[in-house]
């Protein structure tokens, strides 16, 4: 079964509703399967999969101070995972319970810089890996949509050869990371001169290259099918708003989560305002329909409605930023 097959079961398991998903048996009856695996692929084979399996779990950030203790100190069976969303804590021990019987000599240890954020070392051979996929450049959307990894690298300063390791986990010769396909696209931006809005080098920003890349970052996020919950749309965008943006451009471009809460039941979107030059603001929402999480444009009077009925902490400057383009045109 390759990488993505695989994945996909996963996903049509959480969709359909059947109880629990024996991770910890699949990945390593998998493993045991690959002979000619070395023990560096097979643990970059965990990490890849734990970090496609799992999500972050946005409610740790959103809840209230006394409840942050349950999100972070939640247990999870790797023979039974019910639940695909998490935090940093229990995504390392999850891991660990499944490297410590990956044999090899491993050793495997969770550590922090800062508290209360975690991750993992794991020690082989002469490598000294350390896994730390909610930090750098956030592994766990990065994977999804085939990007390369920032958060897998050996203390050591050995050069692993990842693409090499990845190209045949995924089993495929031709493999490529997504980063190599979005500079591409970046390229054919420039070529059709959508970098105009460089300050300091030119003296008047347009609004239409603006325009035009964020109908393409839209595009982009409402027709994947890579990815599935709040967390992983959420950093998506930011990977595309810092891929395609200019400075100046992400300095207009405003997204912030909101939420609303009633018990256990969660709502959460982004909403997101786009300041332009000269021009009025233009409004979005991502907010989940049918499963999947959608960008659509919203007027002004909905995005009141939003900032009236949902918790968030910059309410007031989304409203001074509307009211500020009415003031102009009244």
């Amino acid at each position: 079964m390759q990488f993505i097959d695989f994945c996909v079961i996963v996903f049509s398991v959480l969709r359909e509703g059947y109880i629990g998903m024996n991770l910890k048996g699949e990945i390593l009856s998998f493993l045991e399967s690959k002979k000619d695996y070395s023990l560096l692929t097979k643990v970059r084979y965990v990490y890849l999969k734990m970090c496609k399996v799992f999500s972050y779990d946005y409610r740790y950030l959103f809840c209230e101070k006394e409840e942050k203790s349950y999100y972070y100190n939640k247990e999870f069976d790797a023979y039974n995972v019910t639940e695909f969303e998490l935090v940093c804590s229990s995504w390392c021990k999850l891991a660990k319970s499944i490297f410590d019987e990956l044999g090899g000599g491993l050793s495997c240890f969770i550590s922090y810089d800062v508290l209360p954020h975690v991750f993992l070392i794991v020690e082989f051979e002469n490598y000294k890996i350390k896994m730390d996929p909610m930090k750098y450049g956030y592994d766990l959307v990065r994977v999804k949509v085939g990007c390369s990894t920032h958060g897998f690298f050996d203390l050591n300063g050995k050069n692993l050869y990842l693409p090499d390791i990845d190209k045949a986990i995924y089993e495929n010769e031709d493999f490529s990371y997504t980063d190599e396909k979005l500079s591409l696209l970046c390229d054919q931006l420039k070529r059709n001169r959508m970098y105009l809005n460089v300050p300091y080098e030119v003296d008047r920003f347009s609004n239409a290259p603006f325009r035009e890349k964020m109908d393409l970052l839209v595009g982009m996020i409402n027709t994947s099918n890579l990815i599935q919950r709040y967390d992983d749309y959420d950093r998506y965008f930011d990977l595309l708003n810092y891929k395609f943006m200019t400075k100046w451009e992400q300095s207009k471009l405003h997204k912030y989560p909101f939420w609303t809460r009633h018990n256990n039941a969660w709502e959460v979107m982004d909403l997101i305002l786009m300041e332009q030059e000269e021009a009025c603001p233009i409004c979005y929402k991502m907010s989940e329909q049918k499963e999947k999480y959608f960008i659509s444009r919203i007027d002004y009077d909905e995005m009141d409605d939003y900032l009236e009925n949902f918790d968030g902490k910059v309410k007031g400057l989304y409203r001074e930023l509307t009211r500020q383009y009415a003031r102009k045109v009244s």
